[in-house]
């Protein structure tokens, strides 16, 4: 295991049910639409998050790198597929983002996602800054979420020269990352009931790192950062 949050036995479960949710999910679009050329979007949008919440989950119980980055495809076919341009959903964008560079996305799926969000006008550093790593493009100045710490904190981090952004990490990850006001919903999410707990992962530091080439020695370790993301290769 990845986390030293609760067990196998919690996360084989969560899984389990899951994967139950996802196969119910997909099996009612399909009867929804069929023998039409059509998608629905709403459970397209369900079944992007069902799979990014799957791919934390065996994250944090250990499966192996392979698996995981293999459920990336049909995380942006899904993300793609319920793109609604005048109700873009932030974070799952930035999640589809910040995994596709922890997972090596094809540029193609990083150049198909841009399509969207120039046609949809959006402006946005942090979604830039994700995208410009495969397919250079201008940088907006600007966050969407200016007042949020997580993403606030990531930008001053890419704005830094490495040797600093290393020296800020640990402080980013404490202070702009895993507080009860900043991560709100999954805050000490181990100890509710309803099998909510993924883990405690900022993909998007783990992108940024990956990006500026850290040297990530010294939180190697930290339970909020993925570090064999991090350093996969495709």
């Amino acid at each position: 295991m990845r986390t030293s949050y609760l067990d196998i036995v919690y996360f084989d479960r969560a899984i389990a049910k899951l994967e139950q949710a996802y196969t119910d999910e997909k099996t009612a679009c399909e009867t929804l639409v069929a023998g039409r050329d059509l998608v629905v979007p709403i459970g397209e949008f369900a079944l992007c998050n069902n799979l990014i919440q799957q791919l934390t989950i065996r994250y944090s119980r250990g499966d192996e790198m392979a698996a995981i980055a293999g459920l990336y495809p049909e995380i942006a076919d899904h993300f793609t597929k319920s793109w609604n341009p005048v109700n873009v959903v932030y974070t799952q964008l930035f999640n589809v983002l910040a995994l596709g560079v922890l997972l090596e996305a094809p540029a193609e799926t990083f150049a198909h996602i841009g399509q969207l969000v120039d046609q949809a006008r959006l402006r946005d550093y942090l979604v830039d800054y994700f995208l410009n790593w495969l397919q250079p493009r201008p940088i907006h100045p600007k966050l969407r979420w200016q007042a949020h710490r997580p993403y606030n904190g990531l930008r001053q981090l890419t704005e830094l020269p490495p040797e600093a952004a290393q020296a800020q990490m640990a402080t980013y990850f404490a202070k702009d990352w895993y507080t009860k006001s900043n991560t709100d919903i999954i805050y000490n999410s181990h100890l509710a009931a309803d099998d909510a707990f993924a883990g405690y992962w900022s993909f998007g530091a783990g992108a940024v790192s990956k990006i500026l080439k850290l040297d990530d020695a010294t939180w190697a370790a930290s339970e909020y950062y993925p570090y064999d993301m991090v350093h996969w290769q495709a």
